[in-house]
């Protein structure tokens, strides 16, 4: 295929893409071209195979966030966005995927592969944990002290939480293995379902520690920065660190580990 074929393709199935996922309101209307702009990114990068796992996590996030959408209401006070995902959320998650799709474009080396699928795990696995791990009938614990904590608080952890983000990472990697010649279904369940848990573990980290909390004026915690009617107070981390930064360090160390297995040499 042509690169002018190429970027056509990927532009026409793209902006379909994000239209379909603006009016079944996964999306905001920016969250729609940011996702085309993603999905064209991975497309021209990795092909028509990678474009094809980036849809399985928006699917398979869009089906997940479903099946959580009962404890969704309850939660909705917690989170510092809704929902539908915006262009800020779109490119947090997408955003390393598609630079190293680009980079495999450019090199040819299966490095940039393994850090493009690596990175689509993590997200994955982090949207998946929290979609499905708040249907926990245990309440979470803190990742760092194992305290029991409010559902849907950054930081905390589920065995439900992590046994969804596993289920996320194998769907990658075995997609992985479905569309990238150069390695079979062991060895990329091998790096990418670490990577993936890994990606997802230090999202869980850094939300214990330095993403921004705050205590609202009933006193429970909530990643706002202010109420309906009143400024939130902050009770941890730097402000300026929300779960967007989290989660673009999340999938950056994931991919960057996976990455550096692939440099070494040693891929199973």
């Amino acid at each position: 295929m042509s690169a002018v074929l190429l970027a056509a393709a990927a532009v026409i199935l793209n902006v379909g893409a994000g239209y379909a996922a603006f009016q079944r309101r996964s999306v905001t209307g920016s969250g729609a071209v940011a996702g085309a702009v993603v999905g064209t990114l991975i497309f021209i990068g990795g092909g028509p195979g990678y474009w094809l796992m980036l849809m399985l996590f928006f699917v398979g996030s869009s089906l997940a966030g479903r099946v959580g959408s009962r404890r969704r209401p309850s939660l909705e006070r917690m989170h510092e966005r809704g929902s539908r995902r915006d262009y800020v959320q779109v490119f947090a998650n997408g955003g390393v995927a598609a630079i190293a799709a680009l980079l495999l474009r450019m090199t040819g080396h299966l490095a940039f592969a393994t850090a493009t699928a690596a990175a689509l795990a993590a997200a994955t696995a982090d949207t998946w944990a929290s979609e499905l791990g708040v249907l926990s009938s245990r309440p979470p614990r803190s990742i760092l002290t194992w305290r029991r904590l409010e559902a849907g608080t950054s930081g905390g952890v589920s065995w439900l939480g992590t046994a969804a983000a596993a289920a996320g990472s194998i769907l990658i990697a075995a997609s992985f293995a479905a569309v990238e010649p150069r390695i079979t279904l062991l060895p990329a369940l091998a790096i990418i379902l670490p990577a993936g848990l890994l990606g997802t573990t230090a999202d869980s980290l850094l939300g214990a520690t330095v993403q921004a909390q705050y205590r609202d004026d009933t006193g429970r915690p909530t990643e706002r920065r202010a109420g309906e009617q009143s400024p939130n107070t902050r009770t941890r981390g730097a402000a300026f660190v929300n779960n967007d930064v989290v989660n673009v360090a999340s999938t950056l160390i994931a991919a960057g580990a996976a990455a550096l297995v692939a440099f070494s040499g040693r891929l199973p």
